[in-house]
């Protein structure tokens, strides 16, 4: 698999499978947007949120041993102002503090500016 890149604005993000971040009937329209687009960057509202394929469900781990819950099949970054549901685990809320931050994927890592590494592996 190739990697896939991109660059982001600061911002305080939640990380995490973004389908915990919206309604049901918001995150289909979410969804179909998602399966259609190139992505790695989507406009959702007023802001801008980064989301992986990562093509499969589980339970996953950061190099901190911080869980990520994946049931969408996605992993993403997505704007602490433009997430309607705050999900309960605030410990995958990071604040990027410099001007912009890059987000990678390439199997089995997600890379959000080697701040958070979670392995898919």
């Amino acid at each position: 698999m190739k990697k896939i890149s991109t660059r982001i604005a600061r911002g305080v993000y939640w990380l995490g499978d973004p389908a915990h971040c919206f309604p049901a009937t918001d995150w289909k329209k979410i969804e179909e947007m998602l399966q259609a687009g190139p992505g790695p960057q989507y406009v959702i509202g007023k802001g801008t949120a980064v989301i992986f394929n990562v093509g499969r469900r589980g339970d996953f781990k950061d190099k901190d041993g911080n869980h990520y819950l994946v049931r969408s099949g996605f992993i993403g970054a997505v704007p602490f102002t433009i997430a309607p549901i705050f999900p309960e685990n605030t410990n995958l809320l990071k604040h990027f503090k410099e001007e912009h931050f890059d987000c990678h994927f390439k199997s089995p890592f997600i890379n959000f500016d080697d701040q958070v590494i979670i392995d898919l592996g």
